[in-house]
Parts: C-alpha cells; sequence; structure tokens
C-alpha cells in the first residue's frame, strides 16, 4: 500500500537499502573499488549539498591490472541501478544515494580535505592533457611535495592519467 511504501522509507531509502545490500556482497577488493568509483562519482559541494559528477571511464579505470574488476564492479552497480554508463562516461543514477546512504556519506566525511587534493590532482591533469601535456601545467614546489605524500597513502586511488601527470 502507499502507507507501506512511505513507512519503509519511499525511493530514497529503497535506493540506499539496495546500494547497502550490493557493496555487502561486493569481496573487500572489489568495497575498495566501489569505494573508489562512488567517491570520484560525487562533486564534493563547498558550503552546498555534495552532488552527483559524471565522469569520463578512463578516470575510473586504475592500474591495467585492476581494469578488470573495476569493469566488473562497475557493471555490477550499473546492473543495480546505482550507477548509469554511457559509452564513455558514468555518474551515480540517483542524487538521493549521495545524501542518503550513509555508508557514502560517512566516506565524504571521513576526510574531505583528502578528496578535495585528489578532486585537484584529477582536474590538473585532464587540464595538462587537453593542453598537450605542456610542462608549465605540472605541480611545483609545495603542491608537489603534498601530492606525493598524499600518493603515500593513496597510490591505489590515481588514475594512469594521474600516475603519468604526476611522473612528468
Amino acid at each position: 500500500t502507499l502507507k507501506g511504501y512511505a513507512d519503509a522509507g519511499g525511493v530514497k531509502k529503497a535506493i540506499a537499502q539496495t546500494a547497502e545490500s550490493v557493496y555487502d556482497h561486493f569481496s573487500p577488493a572489489e568495497q575498495t573499488i566501489a569505494r573508489g568509483i562512488f567517491l570520484r562519482l560525487t562533486e564534493l559541494g563547498e558550503g552546498v549539498q555534495d552532488t552527483r559528477r559524471r565522469v569520463k571511464m578512463d578516470e575510473l579505470s586504475q592500474a591495467k591490472e585492476k581494469q578488470e574488476s573495476v569493469t566488473k564492479v562497475l557493471k555490477t552497480l550499473t546492473d543495480a541501478r546505482l550507477v548509469t554508463t554511457e559509452q564513455d562516461s558514468a555518474e551515480v543514477a540517483h542524487e538521493a544515494l549521495i545524501r542518503e546512504w550513509g555508508t557514502l556519506r560517512k566516506w565524504l566525511d571521513e576526510d574531505r580535505e583528502s578528496l578535495r587534493l585528489h578532486r585537484h590532482l584529477t582536474e590538473s591533469a585532464q587540464e595538462w592533457e587537453r593542453r598537450g601535456k605542456e610542462a608549465s601545467e605540472l605541480y611545483r614546489g609545495a603542491r608537489l611535495k603534498g601530492i606525493q605524500e598524499w600518493m603515500k597513502r593513496h597510490s591505489e586511488q590515481v588514475s594512469s592519467l594521474e600516475r603519468e601527470f604526476l611522473k612528468a
């Protein structure tokens, strides 16, 4: 009934429950990949709510040896209608997932500064590539030293483009 639907929390709670159920069925390695996917698909709000973010598939891919696992996890998330994909991009299917899924909220709140640092790295690497890998776009000094420190703890989250950018 409509009352039962409302008592169960409606669509918002159903999405969160689906996300938790799908996540719980992943292996620990797949959970790590899923976490990375959801974090990349979320735009951090600056004084406003976090929102969904469309990303290119190559941004989601990590080291070559993990490519198959990333593809498998992404397919599971897509089949569960938590993520939508197009030929070359992906995004969270419902912004309600970002607001209502407690696990994702926890990840986002754990270390927002680290997420911001990573997002800046992503954008810098993409701009570097757009500009023909121009040396003037590379990190230097304190920014480079800071990201190298961050990499010691987060290297598994870095895409191949980001890795190439940092190596340059």
